[in-house]
């Protein structure tokens, strides 16, 4: 939690300020695992918004956006040797899962 004040003066010499306290909390109800689960690797992250995602086994996973929207299917198989490119998401914040499971958080920056 952070609050912040903001004073201005304007032309005429009058002062005026607001405030405005800002909290910002990790997603409620989303349970990360720790890195060595099904051992996924997301590279790079941050990125502007293409990644690679791998793993050592066939494993399907849910590509989720900060408001909890679906944004894609993805699916590590032996067809693919366990690597799949993700390429053009928006800037923001996403959660890969499965099973209902956080993996990890990918953050694209621009």
């Amino acid at each position: 939690q952070t609050t912040y004040t903001v004073e201005g003066t304007d032309a005429n010499g009058c002062v005026s300020s607001t405030t405005i306290t800002v909290r910002v909390s990790a997603c409620p109800g989303f349970e990360e695992l720790s890195q060595g689960s099904g051992n996924i690797r997301i590279y790079p992250n941050p990125s502007s918004g293409e990644f690679n995602i791998s793993a050592e086994k066939d494993m399907d996973l849910q590509l989720y956006n900060e408001l909890g929207q679906l944004v894609m299917n993805i699916s590590l198989n032996a067809n693919n040797k366990h690597v799949v490119n993700v390429k053009g998401l928006a800037k923001g914040l996403y959660f890969l899962k499965s099973e209902g499971v956080v993996y990890s958080k990918l953050v694209v920056e621009n």
